[in-house]
């Protein structure tokens, strides 16, 4: 964690100061979210530490260009392994958003990983309201 850089605090709060809708609820001061990749250009993907809850445990969340949060994984392990599902491929993240992935993403998918596109592309449609993420795509 030493070499994790800490997310500032504005990231977390929407435009009242208050903690943004999506994110699990905590007491002031204790949301803590630390970025793991500081050179990502398509949005933010960090760990998300929240006290009160399983304190030694942390989510991972990714937040889109348009700053929305959306849940990847209950933990690091889940993460890692739904990024060696999705072969690494850039923005797959974006499968468990709400936006979904972009046409050049979805591309190199159709390419390198059909199955994954399919199964991603299957539970977005199915998805409560038409929403993609909330974190529930099976790996």
């Amino acid at each position: 964690l030493a070499q994790l850089l800490p997310v500032p605090a504005s990231a977390l709060r929407d435009e009242y100061g208050s903690i943004r809708a999506e994110l699990p609820t905590a007491a002031p001061g204790k949301l803590i979210a630390f970025d793991l990749d500081a050179t990502c250009t398509f949005g933010r993907v960090c760990l998300l530490y929240c006290d009160g809850q399983d304190g030694s445990k942390a989510q991972v969340w990714f937040q889109d260009l348009s700053s929305t949060w959306s849940f990847i994984a209950n933990s690091f392990t889940d993460y890692f392994r739904l990024m060696v599902l999705h072969l690494g491929l850039p923005r797959w993240q974006y499968a468990y958003t709400e936006v979904g992935l972009d046409p050049i993403a979805e591309q190199w998918f159709r390419f390198l990983a059909p199955e994954r596109l399919a199964i991603d592309t299957e539970h977005a449609t199915q998805a409560p309201g038409g929403l993609r993420g909330a974190g529930a795509l099976k790996a």
